[in-house]
């Protein structure tokens, strides 16, 4: 999605944080990531909506997890002189005609 508007990356870090159950066998039942990524000309709408599809929609290991604990996400956009919008949260409902390839109404 990055690569078709042609936005390079110069950094991605994603931390994950992990609560389980006090008794075994431990399970998670929340999980929370945050993604911190620096980068010209992107857009919080449009980094919103690739970390959103990357969670609901690609990871498998988090589509596993998801039957059993919450996940939450929060985003921070870094351009490359290190200015951040801060930390955001991020909304993981998906819509349904939401693809990769269609431009999201927040994108304009």
């Amino acid at each position: 999605m990055l690569r078709k508007r042609r936005l390079a990356l110069l950094d991605v870090d994603v931390e994950v944080e992990g609560f389980q159950a006090d008794d075994p066998p431990w399970h998670y039942e929340r999980i929370v990531l945050h993604f911190r990524v620096r980068c010209d000309r992107l857009t919080l709408g449009v980094l919103e909506r690739v970390i959103r599809l990357a969670i609901v929609r690609y990871c498998g290991v988090l589509g596993t997890v998801r039957e059993v604990a919450s996940i939450e996400a929060t985003m921070e956009l870094l351009d490359a002189a290190g200015e951040s919008s801060g930390r955001l949260p991020v909304r993981l409902d998906v819509a349904v005609a939401e693809t990769l390839d269609e431009p999201a109404d927040d994108e304009a």
